[in-house]
């Protein structure tokens, strides 16, 4: 388990928040959204080559199971987190008592809409090659899903805080997992 994932547990308590955050996300930036008296996992994806998805997905659904201790458990997903909480209901439907999914694009099963996904994540990663951590980005947060970000009084504030946890290998390399 530790291969693919990190991660951060508070104590016990009747109902476990599992956080699964976006390509570019923290689990921590999803913890404001959690009642103060439940517990939280948080998960940080790790740079790993070994494994296929599939193992991934058995491999954390294992660990969830393993340090829930009874609670009732609540996957939050956003955006690729989202994606990941979805193959993790579908690997054992009664995992999760319920399931929060935010900004997330379900498992694509019309062929042109994987095609668009892969042809956009192609050229992430190009951009991700080709462009410096800080322009890279305000490249990623000046997308349209992104479009009142950067009216955000404090953007550039925002994205230095961003580059000092950016690892443009480890997005590369989520990229081609998830």
């Amino acid at each position: 388990m530790s291969d693919y994932f990190n991660l951060t547990l508070t104590e016990k308590r009747e109902r476990l928040w599992v956080l699964l955050p976006g390509l570019l996300g923290r689990a921590d930036e999803l913890e404001t959204l959690v009642p103060q008296s439940d517990a939280i996992m948080k998960i940080e994806y790790k740079l790993h080559d070994i494994g296929d998805y599939h193992h991934r997905v058995l491999a954390l659904k294992d660990h969830i199971q393993k340090h829930a201790n009874g609670a009732e458990i609540v996957g939050m997903g956003y955006s690729m987190g989202g994606r990941l909480l979805y193959s993790l209901i579908q690997s054992d439907p009664k995992l999760f008592h319920k399931a929060v999914f935010i900004s997330s694009g379900f498992p694509l099963f019309n062929p042109k809409d994987r095609y668009l996904k892969k042809t956009f994540e192609q050229f992430v990663s190009s951009q991700l090659l080709k462009l410096p951590p800080i322009e890279f980005l305000k490249w990623w947060y000046n997308l349209p899903i992104y479009n009142t970000l950067k009216d955000y009084s404090n953007f550039l504030g925002y994205l230095s805080k961003k580059k000092s946890s950016f690892d443009a290998a480890k997005t590369q390399h989520l990229l081609k997992t998830y």
